[in-house]
């Protein structure tokens, strides 16, 4: 039924490829995770044997908008490369002890069983003994971006991290060396991953309260509005907040 200059659009769960919900919410749960509602799940390879196969060329493919995303146009039929079964039946065996090691409050064990758990990371800087040291917490979700690059849930945690660990104080407000990291991992977001509201919200506080760049801050604000409409208010008022210290700057 497609057209010959015609395009497809899929997109399909990465669960084969990483630990994590595509969705974005927790994976706490190996049946829910992987429920009889999900007919096939495919590993990367396995979603492009099957383009191979129906003669559908990859024109785009996206790991962060949400799982696998193809944009596919018509094309040649093609071989299909096969993949080692058991490798699979491993791999599906690592994540169920991983998830069961995690429900455990074991992080680090589930990292170990399984590196690309991003979930994983992000509660073991959140427990007892890593919680209060910003050093340990950005050591462990660097390590999980190594391993899991350009991952979306991990970057907005190191730069959350970065921004709420700040070395200032809240009088001094100065653009120091986290602020700065912290906006570069928030622009990089906006640049893969460009619906997430909060994104702009953060990247706003920073050119409000720490570069002074009031016209930036206005632009991200209102590119948070545009995004989710319903935080209208709300961005309205840090808007004149914005506007009155713009104001008195420029008096």
């Amino acid at each position: 039924m497609l057209n010959d200059d015609g395009y497809l659009y899929i997109s399909v769960p990465s669960y084969l490829d990483k630990l994590e919900e595509s969705s974005g919410s927790n994976c706490d749960n190996f049946e829910n995770y992987y429920h009889l509602n999900h007919v096939n799940v495919f590993s990367k390879q396995a979603i492009e044997n099957l383009f191979n196969k129906k003669g559908l060329k990859i024109v785009k493919h996206d790991t962060t908008m949400y799982g696998l995303t193809y944009l596919l146009q018509k094309g040649p039929i093609q071989d299909i490369i096969k993949e080692n079964y058991e490798d699979i039946e491993q791999k599906l065996k690592n994540q169920k002890q991983a998830i069961e090691l995690y429900k455990q409050h074991k992080f680090q064990e589930a990292i170990d069983v399984d590196p690309t758990y991003t979930d994983a990371y992000i509660f073991l800087t959140l427990s007892k003994e890593n919680m209060k040291e910003l050093k340990k917490q950005i050591d462990i979700l660097e390590k999980g971006l190594d391993v899991n690059p350009n991952n979306i849930k991990l970057m907005s945690q190191i730069a959350r991290t970065y921004f709420q660990f700040d070395e200032n104080t809240p009088e001094k407000q100065f653009y120091s060396n986290n602020i700065k990291r912290a906006e570069d991992l928030f622009k990089k977001i906006a640049e893969l991953k460009p619906g997430m509201e909060d994104t702009y919200y953060f990247l706003a506080l920073i050119n409000y309260k720490y570069k002074k760049d009031y016209d930036s801050a206005i632009r991200y604000i209102n590119r948070q509005m545009e995004i989710n409409p319903v935080k209208f208010q709300e961005a309205n008022n840090l808007k004149a907040v914005i506007y009155k210290e713009k104001e008195k700057i420029n008096i």
